[in-house]
Formats: structure tokens, sequence, C-alpha cells
């Protein structure tokens, strides 16, 4: 009913021996009952007198309650001429840290005339209708049912618990939720740092290759003057130019290896040739050059050593 969590309990029709049939049973720690039905205002029954929240009255009346706390400050005195005010505190947990707010419970005469100190506008009368209904709704309810007073009071009792119950759970699941959220950030923050980590491993282990070629650049060196001595003879046995036996070498590479040799040495900022050597396929290159152009060796202007096959 209406933006508040109410306790709420069912009945049946009454009989000369029928009896109040009530939802739940469960002890309430305050010593506090709530009923209520509809078109009326939930009444709490605390230490065996009926009373209604100041929360409640001030949702009713269409204030604000801290405005209604502090017009009961303000005439507490008179208020306190039908009875004294329970005031109590409750706490309200949020997502970080928590706050209180303070409430009273009023009887009948304490809020109507509460109600008395406002202007009879269209709610204000409504207020003090339902007021007035709700209060005797049970005072004819407690007398209806003698017999079974205390079984209903308790009865209420647990249900109110219940409500509470219910609340705080919903509070708890809250709190809950907000926790799985900042940890999922966590763990996509870990990921990423994963992810970071791994990159610069694969950066390492590039720079390792790197530094192992550089380790063999005598070695690839050696072997580009030995194939372009090689190219030179074949040149010579073959008639063709030295620049269209390695274009013609080129192809075959890319053909044999998947690389590009033209692109790969132009992001390179190199020569085909430069790009060879400085990436260690030099070697595929000058086995390739025997395998396609023949063996060098047979040309006796060839001065090279590793044309060898079996060298």
């Amino acid at each position: 009913m209406r933006n508040r969590e109410r306790c709420y309990f069912l009945k049946k029709t009454f009989s000369p021996h029928s009896n109040l049939i009530l939802m739940t049973k469960s002890m309430n720690k305050d010593n506090s009952t709530q009923v209520s039905l509809e078109g009326l205002l939930p009444i709490e029954i605390k230490n065996e007198m009926p009373v209604v929240d100041s929360r409640l009255v001030a949702e009713t009346l269409g204030i604000k309650h801290k405005a209604l706390m502090a017009t009961i400050r303000r005439y507490q005195a008179k208020i306190e001429e039908f009875g004294s005010l329970p005031f109590e505190t409750e706490v309200r947990k949020r997502d970080v840290g928590a706050t209180t707010l303070r409430f009273c419970y009023l009887s009948e005469n304490q809020a109507i005339f509460i109600g008395t100190l406002s202007r009879n506008t269209k709610k204000v009368v409504a207020f003090k209708s339902k007021l007035i209904q709700s209060f005797d709704h049970v005072r004819k309810t407690v007398q209806g049912q003698p017999f079974n007073q205390k079984l209903w009071v308790q009865a209420v009792k647990n249900l109110c618990e219940l409500t509470k119950s219910t609340k705080e759970t919903k509070r708890e699941i809250k709190i809950l939720n907000s926790r799985q959220t900042f940890l999922a950030h966590e763990i996509s923050s870990i990921r990423d740092a994963q992810d970071s980590l791994t990159d610069k491993i694969t950066h390492i282990k590039a720079a390792q290759a790197s530094l192992q070629i550089e380790n063999f650049n005598p070695l690839f060196t050696k072997v580009r003057k030995e194939l372009g001595q090689m190219m030179q003879n074949y040149s010579i046995w073959y008639g063709i130019t030295t620049q269209g036996l390695y274009q013609i070498l080129y192809k075959e590479f890319t053909v044999a290896s998947g690389q590009n040799i033209y692109q790969q040495a132009k992001m390179a900022n190199k020569t085909p040739i430069e790009w060879l050597e400085s990436t260690g396929w030099i070697l595929e290159a000058y086995d390739l050059a025997i395998k396609h152009f023949g063996m060098p060796e047979e040309n006796q202007d060839y001065k090279g050593d590793l044309g060898n096959p079996d060298r």
C-alpha cells in the first residue's frame, strides 16, 4: 500500500465462535504490532496502546517528515498533555556509512491534535477521517475478540518483524550488489593488467629474438657477400644482369617463404638485400639461389666458398 512497507493481516467472516485468522507467528523485540486494511492507516499497538508512526502521519498529510518533527518539538509540551511521546531513532545503512532518522509514535489524541494545527485542506480532512476510522477499527477488533486478543497481538507482532527482516534483507542485497560491482571492476582491472603484462612479455621476447639475430649478424653479412659473388658468377654464366637475377630470386623467395620481400623491406626502410641480411632470411635466400640457378662451382670464375652443399 502506497510507498511504504506495511504489515497486513487476513480476516475471515466472523461467527459467534469464529476466530481472527492471522498470517504468521513470531516475536517482535520492541513489543509493537501493526494492522492495516484497505483505506485505513496502519495502526501499531505499542505497549498495548494503539499508536501511529509519525512518518506515516507526515506522508498522509503530504508534508515532509522533517517539517512534522519540527512541529512536534515546537508543541511537545501541549502534545504530551495527552501522554508522553516515545521518540525512536532508525539507522539506515547505505552503500557507504549510515544515516539516522528520528521519529516518534503518536496516540489517537496526539495525532488528532497535530491535525488541528494544520489548515483544513482536502488532505488534512482526509487524514483526520482515516485516523479516526483506523483507531476505531482497532478498538472494535480488540473488543470483539477478547479471547483471541493475545493471539492477534502476537501474530501481528510477528508479521511486523517479518516485514522489518525483509526490508533489512533487501538492504543487505543492495550492499552485496554494490560490492559485486566493485569486485567486477577490480577483476576487470586485473585482467587489463594481465593483458598489458602479456604484451610486454611479447615485446621482450621479440627483443630477445632481435638480439639473437644481431648476434648472428657477422654470419649474415658473410653470407650476403657470398651471395653477391655467386650472383655475379651466375650473371656471367647465364648472360643475365645481376639485377635481373636478384629480381628472379626475390620472386622465388616470396613464393617459397610467403614473405613479400618488397613490402617488408619498404616497411623496414631497407633495400630487399638489406632486409634479408638484417632478419636472417639471407640464409634461405642463399639456399634458394643454389636450388634455382644451379651449382656455381661448375663455373670456373666462381670464387666463393659457401656454394658447396657438402660444406
